[in-house]
């Protein structure tokens, strides 16, 4: 899990017990041995890849300039402009689905798939 995931989890759940927090620098080279952890990437095939070269530049270059961005920030304008996360931590209407019609895209086992979409997530108190 990662923020705002966990804080919201400890403070609804209260009795969190955290088994690695890869939150921190030092969290991350305590469990990993290493001192970064990519947590937030892009999957995409190989073929895909080689065949989308003007793509994928540019999604490399929006992300760059969105750290950029980011650096020069403070979080509560992060936070303006980036609304995407819940602030109750609650599944969205439509988001299971958005996120189903995403990952078929890429991910055979996913498109090939019968799923129940409502038993992947709950939003209970």
């Amino acid at each position: 899990m990662t923020e705002p995931a966990i804080t919201i989890l400890e403070r609804r759940a209260g009795n969190v017990r955290i088994l690695a927090d890869l939150r921190t620098g030092e969290g991350v080279r305590q469990a990993l041995g290493v001192e970064v952890y990519p947590a937030a990437v892009f999957y995409a095939p190989a073929n895909w890849i080689e065949q989308h070269p003007r793509e994928v530049a540019a999604l490399a270059h929006a992300v760059r300039r969105t750290l950029d961005w980011m650096q020069k920030h403070s979080p509560e304008q992060i936070a303006a402009a980036m609304p995407m996360y819940s602030a109750d931590g609650r599944m969205p209407e439509g988001g299971p689905q958005a996120v189903h019609q995403v990952l078929k895209v890429v991910l055979e086992k996913v498109r090939n798939a019968r799923l129940d979409l409502r038993a992947t997530y709950f939003n209970t108190p």
